[in-house]
């Protein structure tokens, strides 16, 4: 029975962009957000640093510089955004870290399907 069961564990453990996006689904709608979605080229799902960055220079390419030192992936930008503390810690403007957090809040209400508001 127990080999049962660590075969199911494995089995759902390779699952990996599920687990990852599951944290996503069902949230209320997150404001501020901003009007238009940006998305990293040809990626719909877990971003990497470099999707981070790529999403990053279409709506505010200088904030670029402050990324990458921080290795950021997609996980690491949510964390970052959630914490209303941790932009100061990491040197960044806070127009800076309002953009980020708006367009990610906009990524996510995408995903969630909630109206655009205005």
């Amino acid at each position: 029975m127990e080999e049962e069961e660590d075969g199911d564990q494995e089995d759902q453990a390779g699952d990996d962009d599920e687990e990852e996006m599951a944290h996503f689904q069902g949230t209320w709608q997150r404001i501020p957000e901003s009007l238009k979605l940006h998305l990293p080229p040809n990626k719909t799902n877990l971003w990497n640093e470099y999707d981070v960055m790529e999403c990053s220079r279409q709506f505010l390419p200088e904030v670029v510089d402050y990324l990458v030192p921080l290795e950021m992936d997609g996980r690491g930008l949510y964390n970052f955004v959630n914490n209303p503390n941790k932009w100061c810690f990491d040197k960044m403007s806070l127009g800076y870290y309002l953009k980020l957090m708006s367009n990610l809040n906009r990524v996510i209400n995408d995903y969630n399907n909630h109206a655009v508001e205005y």
